[in-house]
C-alpha cells in the first residue's frame, strides 16, 4: 500500500527496469533460482531482531547462493569521523567476522558509511579510476571518494578489526548484546547496575513467600518468558512481525481462563500431585518448543507459535486454581497467589527481552525458564 501510495503521488518514478518486490529479503531469496552479479542491501544497523537476520551467517550464506561468479554482495554499517568507539568497532568487528566465515575477501571502504564489499574474487578499490574507464560520469564519488576513503584511513579502519569477537547468528545475536552494551553506554551506565538491583528485589521477595508461590512464580515468569520467546523466534525466522504480534498475545493469554475454569471444576485426590504433573507439562512444553526452533526453524507454521502459547498458558491458567486449593482458598493467600503471578510475570517479561535471549541466545533463555521450572519442582517436592 505504501509503495502503491508514493507511485501515485510521484513520490518515486516508475521504471521498466526496475522489478518492485513486496515480499521479506530472505524469504524471497530462499523461494528463487535467481542468480544476480551484484546484491546490494540498503538497511539501518541492526538494533532489532528483524534486522539483525540480515546480518548473520545465514543470510550472508543465502546471498553468497544467488552471486554469480564474481559476483558483489555490498552493504553498510555506521561509519566515523576520525575516531571509533570500542563499542562501535566490536559491532564492526562482529559483522566482518561473520562474513569472512562466508566470503573469501571482504574489502571496508571508511568514511559516514563503512562500506562492506564482498566477493569471492578480488576486489579493487579504485573505484573513481574504474568509473572513469567504463567512461561513466558521478558527481559524488569523483569529488568526494579520495578525500574520504584514504590508505591512512583504510588502515585505522583494518585496525579495529578484534578477530576474537564472536560471529553474529540467528539464535545466538552477538549484535543484539554489543547494541544493548553501547546503549548502556551511551548513558554512562551499565547492565551490572540494573540487572543487580533486579536481583537484590528478587532475592529479598523469595525469602517473604512460600513454596507454593514460588511454584506460581515460576509458572508465571516461564509464561510470559515464553511468550517474549515466541515473539522474537517468529521475528527471527518469518520478519515482520507486528502484524500477528497481537494474535501471538491473545493465544498466550486465551488459555489461562479455560484452564482456570477446568481446574476449578475439577478437584484431584492428591492436589500436590496433580501440581507436579502441571510443573512436567510446563517443562516438557517449553522444551518441546525450543527443539522446535532448532530442528524446523522457518518451517513452523504460524499456527504452531499460536498452538504453543495456547497450550501453556493453558496448563498455567489449571495450575493457578490447583494451587489456590491447595494453599487455602483465603482472602489473604488469594491476594498473595495473585501477587506471586503478577510479579513472576513482569521479571519474566523483562529478564527474557534484555538478559537472557541478547546474552544467551534464544537456546540459553529456553534452558532459564526450564532451569526455573526444575528448581521449582524440586523445592515443591521438599517435604514440608
Amino acid at each position: 500500500e505504501l509503495t502503491q501510495a508514493m507511485f501515485r503521488y510521484d513520490l518515486l518514478d516508475r521504471k521498466p527496469f526496475v522489478r518492485v518486490i513486496h515480499r521479506d529479503a530472505l524469504a524471497f531469496l530462499e523461494s528463487t533460482d535467481k542468480m544476480y552479479d551484484a546484491v546490494i542491501m540498503c538497511l539501518p544497523e541492526p538494533t532489532t531482531f528483524q534486522l539483525n537476520r540480515f546480518f548473520t551467517g545465514s543470510f550472508f550464506s543465502t546471498v553468497k547462493q544467488h552471486l554469480a561468479p564474481g559476483g558483489v554482495f555490498s552493504f553498510t554499517l555506521p561509519g566515523f569521523d576520525n575516531y571509533m568507539a570500542s563499542m562501535d568497532a566490536k559491532i564492526l568487528s562482529s559483522v566482518y567476522n561473520t562474513v569472512s566465515l562466508v566470503f573469501e575477501t571482504t574489502e571496508l571502504l571508511p568514511g559516514g558509511r563503512i562500506f562492506f564489499l564482498c566477493s569471492d574474487e578480488d576486489i579493487r578499490t579504485d573505484i573513481p579510476s574504474l568509473l572513469e574507464h567504463k567512461g561513466i560520469s558521478t558527481s559524488y564519488i569523483a569529488y568526494y571518494f579520495s578525500g574520504d576513503i584514504t590508505p591512512e584511513r583504510m588502515n585505522y579502519l583494518d585496525s579495529r578489526i578484534d578477530g576474537s569477537i564472536r560471529e553474529n547468528s540467528l539464535l545466538r545475536p552477538t549484535l543484539m548484546t554489543l547494541v544493548f552494551s553501547r546503549w548502556f553506554t551511551l548513558f554512562s551506565g551499565h547492565p551490572a547496575f540494573f540487572f543487580s538491583g533486579a536481583a537484590l528485589f528478587l532475592f529479598v521477595y523469595f525469602f517473604r513467600i512460600t513454596r507454593a508461590d514460588f511454584v506460581l512464580f515460576s509458572t508465571a515468569f516461564a509464561n510470559m518468558g515464553s511468550e517474549i520467546l515466541a515473539i522474537f523466534a517468529f521475528q527471527i525466522f518469518l520478519g515482520y512481525v507486528y502484524i500477528k504480534v497481537g494474535m501471538i498475545v491473545t493465544a498466550f493469554l486465551a488459555g489461562l481462563l479455560p484452564g482456570a475454569i477446568l481446574g476449578r471444576r475439577t478437584k484431584p485426590k492428591d492436589p500436590k500431585k496433580r501440581i507436579k504433573t502441571l510443573e512436567y507439562l510446563v517443562i516438557f512444553l517449553i522444551i518441546l518448543f525450543a527443539l522446535a526452533i532448532y530442528q524446523a526453524g522457518s518451517s513452523i507454521p504460524d499456527a504452531g507459535y499460536f498452538l504453543f502459547g495456547f497450550s501453556l498458558s493453558f496448563v498455567c491458567g489449571f495450575q493457578f486454581s490447583d494451587i489456590l486449593r491447595y494453599a487455602g482458598d483465603k482472602s489473604s493467600r488469594a491476594a498473595s497467589a495473585f501477587s506471586a503471578d503478577l510479579v513472576g510475570a513482569a521479571f519474566g517479561a523483562l529478564l527474557t527481552s534484555t538478559l537472557l535471549i541478547p546474552y544467551t541466545g534464544l537456546a540459553g533463555a529456553a534452558g532459564v525458564l526450564i532451569l526455573l521450572k526444575i528448581v521449582s519442582l524440586a523445592l515443591f517436592q521438599r517435604k514440608t
